[in-house]
């Protein structure tokens, strides 16, 4: 979601999210299903973004990363494979993005718009310049 404050903020407040899921030793997944319970819009982007997650061992260089947003009548949920390398360079590999943005005119538009979200944001949590 591309607006004032509705997405630096939650690139900040997910990035915490995480590290309290990892103070707590639980499921960065699981630690925000259970913050979402009263938010059902939330919960179900988290859940259909969640339900594609990647199969492969986490580990310290490599891992899941999932993040959930809502703005303005939208709710969206991203998962990223993300891989660190030896050098500190991140790679990612894959993104899964749910929407739920409520009535759409143009079905095109409302697809672009999410892709250009991620192509767009991507690069920036890497420090890269966008394309």
């Amino acid at each position: 979601m591309r607006t004032v404050f509705h997405s630096q903020n939650p690139f900040m407040r997910e990035c915490f999210v995480d590290e309290m899921a990892h103070a707590a030793g639980k499921d960065p997944y699981e630690f925000r299903r259970a913050m979402l319970q009263a938010k059902p819009k939330d919960l179900a982007v988290l859940d259909a973004a969640a339900s594609t997650r990647m199969e492969f061992a986490a580990s310290r260089r490599r891992a899941p990363r999932i993040a959930v947003q809502d703005s303005h009548g939208s709710y969206a949920a991203a998962v990223f494979e993300v891989s660190v390398s030896e050098g500190l360079e991140l790679d990612i590999r894959r993104v899964v993005v749910a929407v739920d943005p409520g009535f759409v005119v143009n079905p095109d538009s409302a697809e672009a718009q999410v892709q250009s979200c991620v192509a767009y944001g991507s690069p920036r949590c890497s420090g890269a310049r966008s394309p």
